[in-house]
């Protein structure tokens, strides 16, 4: 008599469940699971197992605590997500085949190649900024309007000590030091 993995033969009927089976845990899968970022949660649910199954497999088959494997598994995902976010805040050649047509502009079966210039992202730029290089926005205030009865010299030296004394500005927000 040949029954299913992880059944117990009944005498009469359907032969019944046996939940202390050994269920095999397909460990590529949950590799690629953690190359898109999948949670625990996400993971057990695709797998239909417990993640407490999932704990106790790792334990014993990988020697590590499932936390720490997703921990790990998740740096791959991390690189491509940085190397994609990169590139696109940088700015790239897109290459594609595109079929070269005849006189009758039929397409044949030559093909060339299409290069287009993909433009970096000013949004992705600031967003990176941010977060690798503490870059933050900072606004300052800084009151430009000049005093209304400028007189323009002709001579650079004279309008240098203008400047330098603070004449032409309204508030201090641009000093001596400011200039040199």
């Amino acid at each position: 008599m040949t029954r299913k993995k992880g059944t117990i033969p009944k005498k009469h009927g359907a032969p019944y469940r046996n939940h202390n089976a050994r269920k095999e845990i397909d460990w590529n899968t949950i590799d690629e699971l953690l190359r898109i970022n999948a949670t625990a949660e996400e993971i057990a649910a695709y797998l239909k197992v417990d993640q407490d199954t999932l704990t106790n497999h790792c334990k014993k088959e990988k020697g590590v605590l499932f936390s720490e494997y997703i921990k790990n598994g998740r740096s791959d995902y991390k690189v491509s997500l940085r190397r994609a976010q990169t590139r696109k805040a940088l700015g790239y050649w897109e290459e594609s085949e595109v079929p070269i047509l005849d006189s009758e502009g039929r397409p044949t079966k030559r093909k060339r190649i299409e290069r287009k210039y993909i433009p970096p992202s000013d949004t992705l730029l600031i967003w990176l900024g941010k977060q690798d290089l503490g870059q933050s926005d900072k606004t300052e205030t800084v009151n430009r309007n000049f005093n209304e009865n400028i007189t323009l010299v002709a001579d650079d030296k004279e309008m240098l000590e203008q400047i330098r004394s603070g004449d032409f500005f309204n508030d201090k927000a641009i000093s001596k030091e400011h200039i040199e």
